[in-house]
């Protein structure tokens, strides 16, 4: 009976590193709405900056229903000197997909959250 629980410690083990890789996950921000609710990184070109003070807008991929928004908060600003050097810039984000009214976005509340690419 000592089998059992070694078993089903084995399956845990295997589950939470499946959950981890799916987490190291890098997608494209047209991909965004199919991992809603589950965290990925996604990798893109940021397309148009809006500093709203409180929260910097970082728009990857254009136009809806391609768009993804990052919702970049003062706490993780210090990635970055300045938002408007962004524009144009790859960057990887990493975080759990939100949707809002249909449309995908990501909070981003750590600097560890966004690396530039270039």
């Amino acid at each position: 009976m000592r089998i059992l629980p070694r078993a089903l410690s084995l399956l845990l083990m295997l589950a939470v590193l499946a959950t981890a890789a799916r987490a190291d996950t890098i997608i494209f921000p047209s991909q965004a709405r199919r991992y809603a609710d589950r965290q990925v990184t996604v990798r893109g070109v940021i397309a148009h900056v809006r500093d709203q003070g409180s929260v910097v807008w970082l728009d990857f991929g254009g136009k809806a229903p391609n768009r993804l928004s990052l919702a970049v908060y003062p706490s993780a600003v210090t990635a970055f000197n300045d938002s408007a050097t962004l524009m144009s810039k790859t960057v990887d984000v990493t975080g759990t997909v939100r949707l809002k009214s249909g449309q995908p976005w990501i909070e981003v509340r750590a600097p560890s959250q966004l690396f530039v690419k270039d």
